[in-house]
């Protein structure tokens, strides 16, 4: 016949024997907070690293872009044993072309200070936002700008966050994919290959050229309509004598 068992339930402890003594638990409290302390110490050390390095980057990630520019010219990947200019950038720094091109045209369309305030995620996003809004913006000229969504709200770039760029670009390509279902959508204006050789021969002119010593170019895509421009940094005497020069021979 089998017997049926209790279980004799343990006794709780006390609450003066759970306790620990003044003293452990002082220690207790010590170690924790030498622990958060030195979890701080380490934290804010990374943190001001990451500030660092991404104040670096910033400002280097300008400098590939003008070093790509360069490779970028004709007959520069023929020269060094490639086969074209994402050929190279895949050989060389396993970068693809799509990425070299934005950093050419982040160095291209942004000033040196614009672009260290941003900060190259947010350059991008707001390079990808300038390129996808119908009107022919400079990404500088939208830093403060409040614009109309087609979903017919609005976005104060300024205030926005990086994330709500890159979807308001987004939803201006979706627009125009969906009034043009025919069309393609690359996603933003670029300058035609011709644009960039005939740019290319531009510079190789003005470096050539002793006179032009100083002038600083830069060629920005500006859509079908106007086709692609070109920024000019030129100092203020050699402009008066080219602005002399071409009035002297309209009028002859």
């Amino acid at each position: 016949m089998a017997t049926t068992r209790t279980k004799t339930p343990r006794p709780k402890a006390s609450a003066a024997k759970r306790e620990l003594p003044a003293a452990l638990a002082k220690r207790a409290r010590g170690l924790r907070d030498t622990k958060r302390q030195r979890l701080a110490a380490a934290g804010f050390a990374a943190i001001a690293l990451i500030q660092d390095l991404r104040r670096r980057i910033t400002g280097d990630y300008l400098a590939i872009g003008k070093a790509l520019a360069e490779l970028r010219q004709e007959g520069m990947a023929d020269a060094l044993g490639c086969a074209d200019f994402a050929d190279l950038c895949e050989r060389h720094f396993q970068m693809s072309a799509e990425h070299a091109e934005r950093l050419v045209r982040l160095a291209e369309r942004f000033e040196r200070a614009v672009a260290l305030d941003l900060g190259y995620e947010r350059a991008c996003a707001l390079l990808a936002l300038a390129d996808a809004t119908p009107a022919e913006d400079a990404p500088e000229e939208l830093l403060h700008a409040t614009l109309t969504l087609p979903s017919k709200e609005t976005l104060a770039v300024d205030e926005a966050t990086t994330a709500q760029l890159f979807a308001a670009a987004k939803a201006f390509r979706q627009a125009r994919a969906d009034a043009n279902p025919g069309g393609p959508d690359k996603g933003g204006r670029t300058t035609t290959a011709a644009e960039r050789s005939a740019f290319r021969a531009l510079q190789r002119d003005v470096a050539a050229d002793a006179r032009f010593e100083g002038v600083k170019l830069a060629q920005v895509a500006r859509g079908k309509t106007q086709g692609a421009v070109i920024r000019a940094d030129i100092p203020q005497a050699l402009w008066e004598t080219f602005v002399r020069a071409m009035a002297k021979r309209k009028k002859t």
